[in-house]
């Protein structure tokens, strides 16, 4: 069984050293536990954990849902575990980022199947690494090389994310930040928590729409990037 790194988010201090103990004896490396959503905030900022174990109702003002949509562009898996059964809930968590919904009391073996099946599949990456210009790309039984200068963008649609390149597209089994750091190369900038853009391949920029264009695309720019993408098209 993999090992990961995970995060309790729960007020209910018994049931979390509890469930740290169980996390524990399953080999997995529990960073903390946690009462309320502002310092869940500030902790992902300095670790990024490999999942979230949260509850919905919490101390503060912040509940679990609305905390997981602050921290979706972290893109970090997460379960919410919650005595709560209805409807309403239920719908607002569908709405968030998170792979499941667990209702206590639960079966040990439940949360355990959740976290090894849902969490952490196993991942088909098709990229292998050339060099530091060049990659090989799964495209049905073909591996086909592809020039860094030839990627346009890449855009993440959760565990899956769209290479777009002047060859075509190409369809990959991670996550957004995982590809990120596998092409590890500066010319590629996030514009907005779903995409990744070549620096290079810009062409141009509609900023009183948050938009910039590569080729015929428009791709988004969220508030959070647009600092950053405006300097570096800038420094270009």
């Amino acid at each position: 069984m993999n090992k990961h790194r995970i995060l309790i988010v729960e007020d209910n201090f018994l049931f979390a050293t509890k469930l740290e103990k169980n996390l524990t004896d399953w080999g997995h490396k529990v960073l903390g536990i946690l009462e309320n959503g502002q310092s869940v905030l500030t902790f992902v900022e300095e670790v990024v954990p490999s999942l979230i174990l949260m509850d919905i109702n919490l101390k503060g003002d912040l509940n679990g849902v609305e905390i997981a949509q602050k921290i979706s562009d972290k893109e970090i898996p997460i379960i919410f575990i919650t005595g709560r059964t209805d409807e309403e809930t239920f719908e607002a968590a569908k709405s968030s980022s998170a792979i499941s919904y667990l209702v206590k009391p639960f079966d040990l073996l439940t949360l355990k199947s959740l976290i090894e099946f849902n969490a952490f599949p196993k991942q088909d990456i098709n990229i292998q690494k050339v060099d530091e210009k060049n990659i090989f790309l799964r495209k049905n039984k073909e591996l086909i090389k592809v020039d860094y200068n030839e990627i346009q963008y890449l855009k993440s649609d959760r565990n899956y994310c769209d290479i777009i390149t002047t060859k075509g597209s190409f369809v990959l089994k991670v996550s957004l930040t995982k590809l990120m750091e596998q092409l590890s190369d500066p010319r590629f900038i996030k514009s907005h928590r779903s995409y990744s853009i070549n620096i290079d391949k810009v062409a141009g920029l509609l900023l009183s729409d948050n938009k910039l264009r590569i080729g015929e695309a428009l791709i988004p720019i969220g508030r959070k990037y647009r600092k950053e993408v405006v300097k570096r098209i800038n420094q270009g």
